[in-house]
């Protein structure tokens, strides 16, 4: 769920996922969820499972990155993406479980340094506009071995 002012004037929003790892390289292929399950004024529920590629115990100090991304048509049947907020989920040695988060948005642009020794202004997180919050719930599975009977 993504808690957000102005969420039903959106025209076609979509959650963009994305892991990185500490030296903020793109791991693994990004995933877009495209279709919400519902939206009001305030809320967009999606309602789908995201199945990370890279296996948890290779993923010391990486994340997942969460942005809300609208697309709309602007004049002369223009598309235009925009990144509406932002979130992240660090996952560090033994600190992801089975449960749930509630993450604050950020204004765009992404920033992918995450508020880690700030030197500049500019690099400094900035709270979405539009008050926005990530609820994400977190399932940690194993491969099961198959037996046949």
């Amino acid at each position: 769920k993504i808690t957000l002012q102005g969420a039903r004037s959106l025209d076609c929003p979509y959650v963009r996922m994305s892991v990185y790892n500490k030296d903020r390289e793109l791991v693994e292929e990004v995933q877009d969820v495209s279709k919400f399950s519902h939206r009001n004024d305030t809320c967009l529920w999606y309602t789908t499972q995201y199945h990370m590629q890279v296996p948890l115990e290779n993923t010391t100090d990486s994340f997942i990155l969460l942005e809300l991304v609208d697309e709309s048509v602007k004049s002369r049947s223009k598309v235009v993406t925009e990144t509406i907020c932002w979130t992240f989920l660090r996952l560090k040695d033994g600190s992801v479980d089975t449960s749930t988060h509630s993450l604050e948005c950020y204004a765009p642009p992404v920033k992918l340094g995450l508020g880690e020794n700030v030197r500049r202004e500019r690099d400094e997180l900035v709270v979405a506009n539009n008050g926005g919050f990530f609820s994400v719930d977190t399932y940690l599975t194993t491969r099961g071995s198959s037996k046949r009977g």
